[in-house]
């Protein structure tokens, strides 16, 4: 079995200290770790991946007397970085960090995608989870979840939406809202949140759905705006900001 961390998008950091070793049998004769564990990540640099683990990996390298080298490849919707985790060797030296849309969803959309995550893949921990949420440009001008999908059902094949990657929780997060609004929007989809979020500054993209870690510095910048949060319950990070349900969206709404 090859080694996987699972990243759903709240920090579980003792989990993940107690995990890697435990799932490491293929360590032969040396203590596991005795050398920098690489950690690839299956978007591209800076992804929300990226930055929630960098937060989280400091205490863990102090416990384990290791360093995390951190790994982005980028390409065919988190295939590559995630084909390449499957042909290292099996020693707990090489680590995926994904959202649990690659192996749930992902393999799904491809005949051949590389890799059979029950087959391939030993998830060793779920190391967050947050709410997806829907956020416009600052050139869209509905200030509102209704106004919005009022202004794409007046206009459709004029707003995009965009996502880190085809099969992620915010592209069927759009597909859904699109399906809402008589499938008027336009989807393209990115390698990654961070090529997703320029896109969106550009006005390429109007409409995206992804978590508040990757666009934060937009919102409080002015230049994104969120219109409603995927969740039970509004956020404390941003108070203002209604459910989905709240919005007038009860079907859209996540756990």
């Amino acid at each position: 079995m090859k080694h996987g961390i699972r990243l759903e998008l709240a920090a579980l950091m003792a989990a993940l200290a107690l995990a890697l070793p435990i799932q490491s049998p293929s360590a032969q004769a040396q203590e596991w770790p005795s050398r920098p564990i690489r950690v690839v990540i299956p978007f591209a640099a800076g992804s929300v991946s990226e930055a929630i683990f960098r937060v989280m990996s400091p205490p863990v390298e102090a416990k384990l007397g290791q360093r995390f080298l951190v790994d982005s490849k980028p390409g065919a919707d988190g295939n590559i970085g995630t084909s390449e985790v499957v042909r290292a060797a099996n020693d707990g030296y090489t680590l995926l960090l994904a959202p649990t849309a690659n192996f749930a969803v992902v393999p799904h959309l491809y005949k051949n995608p590389g890799y059979d995550p029950l087959k391939d893949l030993d998830p060793i921990s779920l190391l967050a989870d947050a709410p997806l949420m829907a956020v416009v440009g600052s050139q869209v001008p509905a200030r509102t979840l209704k106004e919005f999908a009022d202004y794409v059902r007046a206009n459709p094949g004029k707003y995009n939406y965009g996502s880190p990657g085809t099969g992620s929780p915010a592209h069927l997060a759009g597909a859904f809202f699109s399906q809402m609004t008589g499938n008027a929007l336009v989807y393209i989809p990115y390698k990654g949140t961070p090529p997703m979020i320029q896109a969106m500054l550009a006005g390429d993209v109007q409409v995206a759905f992804p978590t508040l870690t990757g666009v934060i510095s937009n919102v409080k910048a002015g230049k994104l705006r969120i219109l409603a949060v995927m969740s039970k319950q509004r956020l404390p990070e941003i108070p203002d900001v209604p459910t989905t349900a709240e919005a007038g969206f009860p079907q859209f709404t996540g756990g």
